[in-house]
């Protein structure tokens, strides 16, 4: 996929474990900025898939950032 900007995430990029996405130095306005790997370690990657305009994280990604919890009664 392409972003606004021409950048084109390329979901063949793996790091030493085996996790794709992008690094931090290449994080791009319209590039989804969710970490991958361990809750918690720092994070070395990030998805990197393209976002909807304003968005911080991809369709997939937001499901799984932004949960809703049930209020119990």
């Amino acid at each position: 996929m392409t972003d606004t900007n021409g950048y084109q995430a390329d979901p063949t990029r793996n790091n030493a474990l085996g996790l794709s996405g992008m690094d931090f130095l290449q994080q791009r306005e319209g590039l989804c900025k969710f970490p991958l790997g361990l809750i918690n370690e720092t994070p070395e990657r990030f998805c990197g898939e393209v976002t909807q305009i304003g968005a911080s994280y991809c369709s997939q990604c937001q499901s799984k950032a932004y949960t809703r919890t049930v209020r119990r009664r």
